[in-house]
Order: C-alpha cells, then structure tokens, then sequence
C-alpha cells in the first residue's frame, strides 16, 4: 500500500513524503511524478536543478532542458550566456540570475559534467557540497529531476537512493534545505508508470530506514542521549583527559562519560560517527590547549560540536580553557569558555576543575554565579532556536566591569530577592559556557528597558563595557524606549565629553536597596510611556561621518573615484575574505575584481564548500569585507561570521582585519548593527548625488575569481561606492602591522555629532555632570506627568538640572527652542545637504555632479540632549506651550 496522494497540480503529483523533524525547524523531501515545468506559481521554488555535459545546452525534447524551452520559453543557453555565479571550476555547476516572477522557479542550477568522467556518487557529492555555498546559510527550497538518469543512463532507482540519502545526512548536518522535491518524469502521473511505481516502493523503504534513526535519535534525546558527556582532545593531553574525568566523576559518579581519541575516516566527506556521538552527549566539553588548536582534526571535531551546539535548544559546547594560547581562533573565542588556568597563588589545579564541572553539570542552580535568568522573560517558543535570544525582552540590564563586579553583584542580589517579577541580564549569570557571548550581550542591551553602568576607571577603559554603554545611547539618541543610568561610586575623576550625554547618578551616598526599589519603579513607568525609535536620525548622522570622511580621503578625476593617499599595490600580497548574502554576490564579486585589478598578487575568497573551511578562511584572513544588508541579517549563520570577525578585531591591535560594508540595510532593529563602524555605506545618498560625475555609465565586470565565473553588472553609484570602498581596502592592507584604525565595535553616536561639530575632544571633569538620585527620578516623573508613582509632590522643573548634559549655555538653549517654533527642520539641521552632500560633491568634481533623479531631505536633527517633543514645559515662573527639550535621560 502506498501514502495517499498529498496534494495535486496539474500534471504534477506529490506521491509520497518524508519529514525530518530538526531543531531549526522542519524539513521535507518529496517524491513526485510528472513534469517539472507544470509546477504552479503558487508552489514556487527557489530553485530548479538541470544538468548537462559541459557546454552543451541542447533543447532535446526528452530532457528537462528542452521541456523548460518548449513549456516555459526558458533558454539554458541564454540564461549560460549571461550567469550569475559561476562556480564550474569548484561545484560543476553555475547560478542563473534571478527568473521572470511570473515562472514557478526563482532560479535555475545547472550541474555539468564532461562525459564519463565522474561516478554517480562523485556527482550526488558534488551537488550538495555546492548547496553550501549556493545557499548561503538561507532556507531553500528545491526541485529537481532524478539528475544523471537521460544520457549518462544512470539508474533511477540507483539515483533516488543516493539523493535521499545525501539529503539526510546533509539535513541532519545543518544545510538549509528546507524542502526538495525529488520529481520522477511521467506523462500521465494519475496512471503511474512502472517506474513510478519502484520509485515509489523505494522511497517507502528508504522513509521507514530513516524514521527508524530518527525514533532511536528521539529515544535517545529524551533519555539525554547515550552519553552525559562527550570529551574533545588533542593527543598530546591525555593527561588532561583523566584530571578532567576525575573531577566529572567526583560530582557524579553514574555519569556516562565518552573520553575515547576519535578516529577519523578520511575518506567521508562528513564524519558521521563523531556528529552522532556529540549530537546524542548531553554536554560536549572541549580541552583547550595549544595542542588542539594546531591540530586539523580537533579543528574539525570542533565545528562538529558547533554544529550540534546550534542544533539542540540548550547550550551543548563547553570549552574548558586549560592552557594558555597566544593566538586562539575567533570562533573559538565567540564561544563563552570556563577558564581553568592557574593564574593567582591561591588558585590550585584540581580546584579550578571542580568548579568548572560542577558548572558544566549544575547550570541551572538558583544562584547569582550560576543561574540562568532572574525573573522571566517572553520568548516565541516556535520561532528558530538559533533566533531565540532576540525574542527575549529584559527589564534591566547590568553593565559593569568585572574588577568593579562587587557592588553590582550586591545589586542584583537585591532585586532578586526584592522584586522576582523583574528580569536582569547580569553576565555571570546570563553568559553561560558554551553562549556565543558578544551577540548574546548585543542583542540583550539592545532590549532591555534600562541600562544600568556601573562607572569606573576599568569600565571607562574596557572596549566592551563602552560598546554596551554606546549601543544604549544610540537607542536613547534614536528615542527608543530605553532608560540610560549611569551609576558612579569609583574613583573617575575625569570622562569624555561624549560619555556625558546622559547625566550620571551619583550613588556614594545612597543604599542599594533605595536605588533597586527606584528602578524597578522607573522601569514600570518606561514600559507605560513606550516610544517609537526613529532610526532615520541615526542613519542621518552616520551619513555626515561618511561624507566628510569621503572628502578627506578621495577625489574624483576624470570621472573615477581615486584615493588622496594611494598604496603601492603591484606586489601587495594577502588573502582577502568576503562574507556576504547571496544577493549580495554581485557586489563582493565587482569589489573582489576592482581590489584584483589594482592588486593583481591578493587572494580572495568568496565561496567555502564547507563550515570548517568557511571559519578557517575568516580565521586566517588579513582582510574579512563585511556586506551587511537585511539579508545578511535574517540569517543566523552570517551573523556569527559577522561577531566572529568582530572578536577578531578586538584581539588584534597592530591591524586592521576587518572592513564594513552597508547596502540594503533598512530593518530598524537590532539598533546596534546601525552603530557598527561602516567604511562605506552604498545607502548613503551622497552616492546616488555623485553618480552624474561618473565616467562609467553602465558599469559591467567579466569575473573569475576562486571559481566564481561570470559577468556581473551595477549601478553607477554602486560602482563608484565600490571602486572607494577597493582602494580603501587595499591601503587598509598596505599599513598592515602599523596598527588598528578600527574604532570600538559600537560607534559613540555622541562622539560622533561633537566631532562633527568640532568640539573640543578633551576629558571634562565627572563631578559637573553628577546628579543625585532624587533629582534623576523627579526629572523623569515629571516627564510623564505620574509624580504620584514616587509620592512625590507636583514641582516645577529645574531647567539648569536638565541642561546640565548639553555643551550649550541654559539661556541659550531656552532661546533655540523658543526660536525653533517659528521655523522648520532645515532652520535646526547639525550636518545637513548643504554641509554634508553638497560641498563635498563640489570638492571632489567641480561642475560635474548632477542632481540625482530622487529628490530626498537630508536634513539632519539638532543633537538628542535637545530634541523636539510638543509637551508642556514648566519652568520656575510660567507654563509655556513650545517645542519643549526632552529630559536627556530618556
């Protein structure tokens, strides 16, 4: 008895089907019979498979090929004459460019193959290696004939068998294949022929083999797998293995423990023995050592224990950091490890590992050190794993510096006990073993309601305390709904102008208990007074950074863009990294060929047949191009790539190794990726402005380059944007070893405008910008008006206190906003069209820029300290309605 038939199209039957239930959602492979081209609209794909021998693209009217030319009027000769990606030379197989929207396929994949020259598994390999890359990380959808099976007659049983299995194992492994159809051609699919039927008979068997896996994988999930815990080591630490096992065992003796060497098979292409151990071990636990990370095949285990650390929906991979490494991959250090090294006199070996075991298999305990989240949180339950910390809204967020880690912990403490109902994020306890921590800090500051810093002369020091502290201030710049509070009780004397934006709550003379019971009753009153961030301020301000940097260090000649300070490039060597969404590949491709042309000896590295390759290249790389676009971000992988060269940066400091790119990038969340440190923006308007100067009016690009082959178009301002961004990334290589010129991570968007506005960058004293508690509460109150919440009585405001954050004078500040009423946007702007577009358009090319075809308002608002509100503004004689400042706290 074969499955009921599922669904129906026209001449095109689903006759059976096979779920795979995965962490990341589930996946589906179809057997179908009758015609690829009668697939309906409604039913697109993303792409269409075909195959051919090399170059021959004949409509025979027995292939796929000729039913696409005689059903659809799809030319496969046409569409090789004109590719998007060719990657012949790596995968067999080149990319279309996208299809009329009205065909059932958004792409076409055509695999080729000279005659005789590989076997059937070779080429089944082959295709799904190349969906790495070809995907890219996105969920894909997939239809294809049973491929080799017309002229190099290969069996359809045979092919199906291979299929399926590939794309489970390839499934099971992490590839987005979200759903392939697998179509068996016949003429009259209601009337199976006896082919369909043995396909279908096979596919039966085949499904039931794979249910069977998955039930025992179930079984063996809910018991926590065969193993408790599974060790990753190199050869050399044996030792380690037996201290470690030692300690595991004396906090429970019934644990299971896999501590065997694992032998690898040289001859898979996936080490399935060792993914089905880690995928069935309750807790992977890596020994960091210098041994592990020089050996290829620990490398190799390690990205197996990613791979299942993404699969499950709890934290799987625990680094233990036992020996110190002078240079540990970036990947690597993504992931939140213990630290088990002996580093002060009282530490003791054993001691260290007992603590770090006990971790490992207690992580839930409700204690400060240890546990997971104070409160509660709403999370999306069916929403991807690897998307889940997004979903998560905290109510306070602890910022701090470890050294000064006491009073904050003292804190936390309280509004644990105090107040449960609250949620805290508060990163010994939030950034468990095994977290990829930076995108776990981004993302939670980038949501909580309140930001809390701890100020202190290491906080003010640390990069990372300064991106967290910076993230929150351009979600208060952008007027999001967020409270900034920074806290003093530390010997800071002096700060930076831009660190003043917000004023700072002088503790010293306050409880810790007063100041937990204040914000946990600001918190309620932010979340009852909810604003709309307006990300367009922000993208206005980065825009005049750019511009005025574009002034500084290009020109255009004879309608090129040309570098002030041009690097000698002929003989430069180095090996450049491209990280990209698959829309973006026309992009990476045209830079990759500007950057080679100028620097013909730099390698480049577009595409990656595996994850093990694709970390090694961004691990090893002298240069990570970064496309970020909102395609770019919908992806969880790429946004690991992007954290993984953004650690990367942060522990190199004699280079830059990293170079940002922003095209498409609309999404107004996560605020954090608007702040990161773009080179070059191509959303940037100056461009579309400047492209009436450029020589190059249709600019086109014949490629081939790491097997990508092909020719590639762009706009004109595109091109422009590229051929800077080329000549800024070979300097960039050219001063290798002379330093960083990265900034933090975070741009200080405060900084930024002081800058702009050219005001003076040196330190200012802490204490004229110090507030008591009492009043950073009042002035908050009294901006929503609910003085009653804090029992406080209905006050005038003090204007000089809430002035005290702005470089202006008080008088003068009252009398700008008294005079903004009667005038517009343009009359307030800090870098606008004039300042910003148009002197540096006329700068770089006298007479030659024309007017763009979009008219758009480049105006830019006054600083945030003094931002348009239409409230009442009370001050100590009168209620005056106007355009009021918005207290700089909120």
């Amino acid at each position: 008895m074969f499955q009921k038939e599922l669904s129906f199209t026209m001449f095109l039957l689903v006759k059976d089907s096979f779920e795979l239930n995965t962490p990341l959602g589930k996946r589906e492979i179809q057997l179908l019979a009758g015609d690829i081209t009668k697939l309906q609209s409604n039913e697109k794909v993303d792409i269409v498979l075909t195959s051919a021998y090399y170059g021959d693209y004949a409509p025979i009217v027995t292939t796929l090929i000729g039913n696409l030319k005689d059903n659809l009027n799809i030319s496969v000769h046409d569409l090789a004459e004109d590719k998007d990606v060719d990657l012949r030379s790596q995968f067999s197989c080149w990319v279309s460019k996208p299809l009329p929207s009205h065909l059932p396929y958004h792409r076409l994949v055509c695999f080729e193959y000279i005659r005789w020259s590989s076997s059937l598994v070779d080429q089944i390999s082959n295709m799904f290696r190349a969906m790495m890359p070809i995907f890219n990380n996105k969920d894909t959808t997939v239809i294809t004939p049973l491929l080799a099976t017309g002229g190099q007659g290969h069996s359809s049983l045979k092919v199906l068998s291979g299929m399926f299995h590939a794309a489970c194992e390839w499934i099971r492994a992490g590839l987005p294949l979200k759903c392939l159809k697998l179509v068996v051609y016949s003429a009259n699919p209601s009337k199976p022929t006896s082919m369909v039927l043995e396909c279908m008979k096979l596919f039966t068997k085949l499904k039931s083999k794979w249910q069977e896996l998955e039930n025992m994988d179930s079984i063996a999930e809910l018991e926590g797998g065969p193993y408790d815990v599974c060790l990753s080591w190199a050869p050399e630490n044996r030792d380690w293995v037996g201290k470690v096992c030692h300690q595991l065992l004396q906090e429970n003796s019934k644990l299971k423990i896999y501590s065997d060497e694992f032998i690898f098979n040289h001859e898979d292409v996936w080490q399935k023995h060792i993914f089905h151990i880690m995928k069935n071990s309750k807790r992977i636990i890596v020994l960091l050592t210098p041994s592990y990370i020089t050996n290829s095949e620990c490398l190799e285990q390690f990205s197996i224990a990613l791979c299942c650390n993404k699969l499950k929906k709890e934290e799987t991979l625990v680094p233990f950091y036992l020996e110190t490494i002078d240079s540990i991959p970036s990947y690597m250090i993504l992931v939140q490890y213990i630290d088990c090294r002996v580093r002060k006199a009282d530490q003791t070996q054993d001691v260290l590992l007992q603590q770090a075991s006990s971790k490992v298999l207690k992580p839930s305990e409700n204690s400060v050190s240890e546990s997971l989240l104070f409160g509660s949180w709403t999370q999306d339950k069916d929403n991807d794993v690897m998307d889940g910390n997004r979903n998560i809204t905290y109510d306070i967020f602890v910022s701090y510096s470890h050294s000064h880690g006491q009073q904050p912990k003292e804190l936390v403490e309280i509004l644990q006990r105090n107040h449960p109902e609250m949620s805290i994020f508060f990163d010994v306890s939030e950034l468990k073993a095994g977290n990829l921590w930076q995108q776990v800090l981004y993302e939670a500051v980038g949501k909580a309601h309140c930001i809390v810093a701890f100020i202190s002369p290491a906080y003010l020091t640390s990069s990372v305390c300064q991106e967290e502290f910076n993230i929150g201030l351009g979600r208060h710049f952008v007027q999001d709904s967020v409270l900034v509070v920074p806290v003093y009780d530390a010997d800071v004397e002096l700060i930076h102008p831009s660190q003043s934006s917000v004023p700072v709550v002088d503790i010293r003379n306050e409880s810790l208990d007063i100041l937990a019971t204040k914000l946990v009753q600001l918190v309620k009153l932010r979340k009852n007074n909810k604003s709309i961030a307006d990300i367009d301020m922000l993208k206005k301000e980065m825009e005049c950074k750019r511009s005025l940097e574009f002034k500084d260090k290009f020109k255009l000649e004879g309608g090129h863009v040309v570098k002030n300070v041009s690097a000698q490039s002929g003989d430069m060597q180095g090996n450049v990294v491209f990280s990209y969404a698959p829309e973006m590949v026309c992009l990476a491709a045209i830079m990759s060929a500007i950057m080679k042309r100028h620097a013909p000896q730099l390698s480049f590295h577009l595409l990656a047949s595996s994850q093990t390759q694709r970390r090694m290249h961004l691990d090893t790389a002298d240069l990570v191009v970064v496309f970020i676009s909102d395609q770019y971000l919908s992806s969880p992988y790429l946004v690991e790539e992007l954290h993984t060269v953004l650690c990367r940066q942060r522990t190199v400091k004699d280079s830059t190794i990293l170079y940002l790119i922003q095209c498409n990038h609309k999404l107004p969340e996560p605020v954090y990726l608007h702040l990161l440190p773009y080179n070059i923006s191509l959303d940037d308007h100056f461009w579309r402005r400047l492209k009436g100067a450029s020589s190059n009016k249709n600019p086109k690009y014949e490629i081939d380059i790491d097997g990508m082959a092909g020719i590639y178009r762009c706009t004109p301002d595109q091109n422009l944007g590229l051929t800077a961004a080329a000549h800024e990334a070979i300097f960039t290589l050219s001063i290798k070893g002379q330093g960083s010129t990265f900034p933090f991570s975070i741009e200080n968007i405060y900084r930024l405008q002081k800058e702009a506005q050219k005001i003076s960058d040196d330190m200012i004293p802490l204490k004229d910008h110090l507030v008591t508690l009492s009043s950073f509460c009042h002035d908050i109150v009294k901006k929503f008006g609910q003085t009653a919440l804090f029992g406080m009585e209905q006050t005038s405001t003090n204007f000089t206190e809430l002035t005290k954050s702005s470089d202006q004078p008080v008088d003068q500040t009252l009398e700008e906003l008294e005079n903004s009423k009667h005038g517009d946007d343009h009359d307030e702007q800090t870098c606008d069209e004039q300042t910003c577009d148009e002197q540096t358009c006329d700068k770089i090319g006298e007479n030659t820029i024309q007017e763009a075809d979009e008219s758009t308002d480049h105006s830019i608002r006054p600083p945030i300290s003094v931002a348009e509100s239409d409230d009442v503004c009370i001050d100590d004689t009168t209620a005056v309605k106007k355009k009021s400042m918005t207290c700089s706290i909120l």
